[in-house]
């Protein structure tokens, strides 16, 4: 029996070691936390979640209340109470964490990972000049893009688009567009030129240097709430018209459309590596796979649930975020598809997500309705 002991041992060793079998499986819950000793209760996340440097995160909900897990998985603390809801992701840059609500826009330190109150600078929207926004349960905010290697910043906020330092949040041109944005805005590679599409249709092409308006085009019929997916000069881009389209920006004309039947589209549309466009219906429940340069069908994949953000891109695959819109509780579904549209993995989650999933490493954050955010492994 003595030398049973080692043989026992040596075989526990090597369970362990075997590749995969402590480590999390791809879609794996690592972890669910939520914010505590809040006396109004629970309150949804609505933005993406902000991946701090080092493996923590901050999220905002719409109470106002921004709230963090410093790096080394130490424990939920509050950072700080806003006048107003959060419908956009905070910003992360090398000094600054940076987070907008509904009705201004505030700055907090950031070392070694981790954000710390009070705020270094606070701008209220109405001294920017720009217009509070009121909350609908299907609105968000565009989150705030980063320019000039973290510097600077990109806000659209209504019609209002304006160009900020970061570390003293003043501005340093501003533009205003004829209808107001809520797609997030999207920077050139060269850092010349922001793409801005508004709740008519239109995309606009800003010069970054000072705000001047180059050129818009009429895209589609309606509020377009997704942001758009650019290849060289052609844009695909669907909307609350029920519409998918392809456009060629050189030629101002239409490649091809798709009519959705009634069906909005508000994630996606985005461009795969293999050449197809993937978007999901917030109503019909569909996530399509399609030929980039013709719009033909080359898969479908069937939800039960509403899609209004998304989706992460982790390599070739595509993970969806979904609830049921019309219910004030039920449980929320992360959905991982391949680009062939097979389906990877899906776990169910304590409550519907809204909010577009965000990538950390090899990790997934996301924010649900009851006021959690989740942490999933990818591997």
């Amino acid at each position: 029996m003595p030398t049973l002991r080692p043989r026992l041992a040596l075989a526990l060793i090597v369970l362990l070691t075997l590749p995969g079998l402590c480590e999390p499986k791809p879609g794996e819950l690592l972890s669910s936390s939520s914010r505590q000793g809040s006396s109004a209760g629970p309150s949804p996340i609505r933005a993406a979640v902000a991946a701090l440097p080092g493996g923590g995160w901050c999220a905002g909900n719409l109470a106002g209340e921004v709230f963090c897990r410093p790096p080394g998985g130490a424990a939920v603390q509050a950072l700080a109470q806003l006048p107003g809801p959060v419908l956009s992701a905070p910003l992360v840059l090398d000094d600054f964490l940076i987070v907008a609500s509904s009705t201004s826009l505030q700055a907090f330190a950031l070392k070694q990972g981790r954000p710390s109150a009070p705020a270094v600078w606070q701008r209220e929207l109405a001294d920017l000049g720009l217009s509070a926004q009121s909350p609908r349960w299907d609105a968000y905010l565009p989150d705030p893009i980063a320019l000039a290697q973290g510097q600077e910043l990109l806000l659209a906020h209504g019609r209002d688009v304006m160009r900020l330092r970061a570390t003293d949040g003043r501005p340093i041109w501003r533009q205003t567009l004829p209808q107001a944005v809520q797609a997030t805005p999207r920077v050139d590679e060269a850092g010349q030129a922001a793409w801005l599409a508004d709740q008519s249709g239109k995309l606009h092409k800003l010069d970054l240097r000072d705000g001047s308006l180059l050129q818009s085009w009429q895209l589609a019929q309606g509020l377009i709430q997704g942001q758009p997916a650019q290849q060289g000069d052609t844009v695909w881009v669907g909307g609350r018209d029920a519409h998918l389209r392809a456009y060629s920006l050189s030629q101002a004309r239409e490649l091809w459309a798709e009519d959705r039947q009634g069906n909005w589209i508000m994630a996606g549309p985005v461009l795969t590596k293999q050449g197809l466009i993937v978007s999901a219906e917030s109503d019909g429940f569909r996530i399509r796979g399609q030929d980039a340069s013709s719009g033909a069908l080359r898969w479908q994949y069937q939800l039960d649930q509403n899609v209004f953000q998304g989706p992460a891109m982790d390599g070739d695959t595509l993970i969806f975020a979904s609830g049921a819109a019309y219910q004030t509780t039920g449980p929320g579904r992360l959905t991982a598809l391949n680009s062939q549209g097979r389906l990877l993995w899906q776990i169910a989650l304590p409550a519907a997500s809204f909010a577009r999933p965000q990538l950390q490493g090899r990790r997934l954050l996301l924010g649900d309705e009851s006021g959690q955010v989740h942490e999933l492994g990818l591997d």
